[in-house]
């Protein structure tokens, strides 16, 4: 079930993903995903068809017109690829698999295309540079949206599609970062924003960012925005997110998402998110503590916070090696330059694995751990992170936060006027994965999949929890 595809927003691999999710298969649940996110367009999805061929992946969502190409170029290829099935309304998409794929998950994904009808391709969120060729009322994938008035990601989260309603009126975002930080220095911040603009690109509303200096207060720029006739407020890790609320009650006809915190008292124009990293670290704990041969791990976390990462990560171990010791390793929260001081702690003290918790901060660290033989387990807010470490053979995998696929979803639904509330996105709603690296050299890869691909099942369905 490992499915390579060329980038979670490629259109042919939302196309897929929503194919099987009407189906009910979700592919970013019950599927492993690779990405080839290291290259783009036609390059990305010759790649995907390159990880099934070399046996990386067991099928790929490509087109068709990349296959052909391929095969051209490869002709080794026409004898170890096959087309599965063909999406019945367009050629956008296609499943290739090998030869001697199971005929069971054949099976499974050749149905799954089976019942794809019209509508679903239309409700495929704006893609300019794709053109419809059949259809007169829609010249490009953005007036589609407008056409059929679905939304793209529901469909790809397996949700029935469900009419909705363009916005209303003159809609104005403006997301707002925590005081000191900058839209371009930020990861997350910077990945929000970027779903903040495909989502005013997709519904035609303006957009922009506000960036308040080092100890100053963002609800202030807020206030003046909400003023100046904004409608829609997106505040991203505030210090102070109780000010938020007070300007969320002062202005009932205005939206406010906070990314970072909920709310005790809930109010109807107001949306908290909070990821549950927690999640991540207790797989991260439980994966560490299966791949150790010495008996003893590691996390590194920043000199100030991380204290809940490190229980629950510590949770995680004792449940995949109930005799192995954590050591906990820190570094300054603005990142150690020379990781001499703690590769000695790790080195002296026996660690075979070791848990980078405390972001880029712990870099250096970890990358110097791994030119040493430490086994490295990463957290990361974008999944193309994950395959850039991939090259490295001691890197095992990673929590990863599924920041795009999720934040599109809040702001447009604000833009929409859905109610507020608050909003946690865990493993089971697919704000979190865990993509374990098929490049790593460790000698029980294969049983370490399994056993992480189980636990995934179990925390999915509440049997076991982080806390």
């Amino acid at each position: 079930r490992k499915v390579a595809i060329p980038s979670w927003d490629d259109l042919g691999a939302i196309l897929g993903r929503a194919a099987l999710a009407e189906k009910g298969v979700k592919a970013q649940s019950d599927c492993t995903l690779v990405y080839a996110a290291d290259h783009f367009g036609v390059e990305a999805e010759i790649k995907a068809l390159a990880m099934v061929y070399d046996g990386d992946a067991d099928a790929a969502i490509t087109s068709d017109w990349s296959l052909r190409v391929f095969t051209r170029k490869e002709p080794r290829v026409g004898r170890g690829l096959r087309a599965i099935l063909e999406s019945p309304p367009t050629s956008v998409a296609l499943i290739v698999a090998t030869e001697d794929v199971d005929e069971g998950v054949r099976s499974a994904l050749g149905d799954a295309f089976g019942g794809m009808d019209r509508a679903l391709c239309r409700a495929l969120t704006s893609y300019d540079s794709f053109k419809w060729t059949t259809d007169p009322l829609a010249d490009n994938l953005s007036e589609a949206l407008q056409v059929v008035g679905l939304q793209a990601i529901q469909l790809v989260e397996g949700t029935p599609p469900a009419a909705v309603s363009t916005p209303s009126g003159n809609v104005r975002v403006a997301v707002l970062p925590a005081a000191g930080v900058t839209v371009k220095g930020n990861q997350v911040t910077r990945l929000i924003y970027g779903e903040a603009q495909q989502v005013g690109k997709d519904l035609g509303v303006e957009t922009t960012a506000v960036e308040t200096p080092e100890g100053g207060d963002p609800s202030e720029a807020a206030a003046r925005l909400v003023s100046e006739g904004y409608t829609l407020i997106v505040a991203i890790g505030w210090k102070d997110m109780q000010r938020l609320w007070v300007l969320a009650r002062e202005h009932p006809d205005v939206r406010f998402v906070a990314f970072g915190s909920h709310f005790k008292i809930p109010l109807p124009n107001l949306t908290g998110v909070v990821y549950r990293l927690g999640e991540g670290g207790f797989v991260a704990g439980a994966l560490a503590g299966k791949a150790t041969s010495s008996g003893k791990v590691a996390i590194i976390k920043p000199g100030t916070g991380g204290e809940q990462m490190v229980r629950v990560f510590t949770k995680g171990v004792e449940r995949g090696c109930a005799d192995c010791e954590v050591i906990l390793v820190q570094v300054p929260s603005s990142g150690a330059e020379e990781g001499g001081e703690q590769l000695e702690q790790l080195t002296q003290s026996g660690v075979d694995v070791l848990f980078n918790a405390a972001g880029v901060a712990g870099n250096v660290v970890a990358g110097d751990a791994a030119e040493k033989g430490i086994w490295i387990i990463t957290m990361e807010w974008d999944e193309s992170a994950v395959y850039r470490d991939e090259s490295n053979a001691h890197f095992l995998g990673a929590a990863v936060v599924y920041v795009s696929a999720t934040a599109y979803d809040v702001i447009a639904d604000a833009v929409r006027g859905k109610e507020g509330g608050d909003i946690s996105l865990g493993f089971k709603e697919g704000g979190l994965g865990f993509i374990l690296s098929s490049n790593a050299e460790h000698p029980r890869l294969q049983e370490l999949d399994e056993y992480i691909t189980g636990l995934l099942v179990e925390m999915k369905a509440g049997r076991v929890s982080a806390e």
